[in-house]
């Protein structure tokens, strides 16, 4: 049987402390910052800091094209790729699953534990 290159981590009473619908959130996991990203009730999950400079893009907002801005430098970033507007700029994504109520994160595991 083939193991999850993911580990998966429950965010359910983090992710409930978050606003509403069209909001960005940030969450520590495993030593990353985390931006939760709930455009028009589809979620995404990127890195929380933009590789530009850090900014935190919790605290940035969404463009016309729905990508989330950085707050600092105005960088954008597709929630679903992570692929950025300003030339080789991305930000990691990680996926989300959800399981009845309960909505998990995945954190990679080091490449050397997948089989």
């Amino acid at each position: 049987m083939k193991k999850s290159k993911y580990s998966w981590v429950r965010i359910n009473p983090q992710w409930r402390q978050t606003p509403a619908s069209g909001k960005l959130a940030e969450l520590r996991l495993k030593g990353k910052t985390i931006c939760l990203i709930d455009r028009n009730d589809e979620l995404f999950a990127i890195g929380g800091r933009c590789p530009h400079a850090g900014g935190p893009l919790a605290a940035g907002f969404f463009n016309e094209n729905g990508w989330v801005v950085c707050p600092w430098h105005r960088i954008a970033f597709d929630p679903a790729t992570g692929n950025g507007s300003g030339g080789g700029c991305f930000v990691d994504t990680y996926p989300l699953k959800k399981e009845g109520n309960l909505l998990f994160i995945g954190m990679p595991k080091p490449w050397w534990t997948w089989n």
